[in-house]
């Protein structure tokens, strides 16, 4: 059997029905339905990631899922979504019903993994922007809180200097370092240094935390998306 009488037969009725209105214009635009699935993101933001899942919804649920295209050949039925995707509308409605709802079919089955693959590039890039400004907020913080730090910095090492003088006996060090330093203001310092001090392998959790503003406006569409 000739592959476009295959795929012809994946199809049910109702499902047919719903891939001839492909051919159609959409309803908010004079494109038709498929020349508006052809069209992938070219942008990366939120916006454009809904539009993305929402493309690939769209394609999922013809639900042509046919457990037989195993049996297909790929080659072949590449070249079919290929040519599905670059012929005009015109040309397609002009085929017989048969090859139409072949060519048809295999842009769907194609497209769907396409328009998948498209909205989880858009959703990496995002991620990868989020990451990239979480880290430079989080570096300029840093540089603004170098100062302070030194300063404490060099607070703590002068109270810690007097632990080393041989000639003060153990008894007195405390006496002798809160006379430098303030117990109140040891204290303080302490805190502050702890506060702005960054560890070896930190990873601006806290600054990722601020850019949850930006992921949640995709984070609905995400959870309502049928994986």
């Amino acid at each position: 059997m000739r592959l476009w009488n295959k795929l012809a037969l994946i199809p049910s009725a109702e499902q047919r029905s719903q891939l001839e209105m492909l051919l159609g214009p959409t309803d908010c635009s004079r494109l038709s339905l498929l020349e508006s699935l052809k069209k992938g993101p070219v942008t990366i933001s939120g916006p454009a990631f809904n539009e993305a899942i929402e493309r690939w919804k769209t394609l999922n649920d013809f639900g042509l899922h046919a457990d037989n295209l195993s049996t297909l050949p790929a080659v072949r039925l590449k070249n079919l979504a290929r040519y599905a995707g670059m012929t005009s509308v015109f040309n397609i409605a002009r085929m017989s019903p048969q090859k139409r709802m072949a060519v048809l079919v295999a842009f769907v089955l194609a497209w769907e993994t396409l328009a998948l693959d498209d909205a989880l590039d858009v959703l990496d890039a995002m991620l990868a922007v989020i990451i990239r400004d979480a880290r430079k907020i989080g570096q300029k913080k840093r540089l603004r809180s170098l100062k302070d730090l030194d300063k404490s910095a060099l607070a703590l090492a002068s109270a810690c200097s007097y632990l080393l003088k041989e000639e003060t006996p153990d008894e007195s060090i405390r006496a002798e370092v809160f006379s430098y330093i303030p117990r109140q203001k040891l204290a303080e310092i302490i805190t502050l240094v702890r506060e702005i001090s960054r560890p070896s392998d930190d990873n601006f959790h806290e600054e990722m935390v601020e850019q949850y503003g930006r992921v949640r406006r995709f984070l609905g569409t995400v959870a309502n998306s049928r994986w």
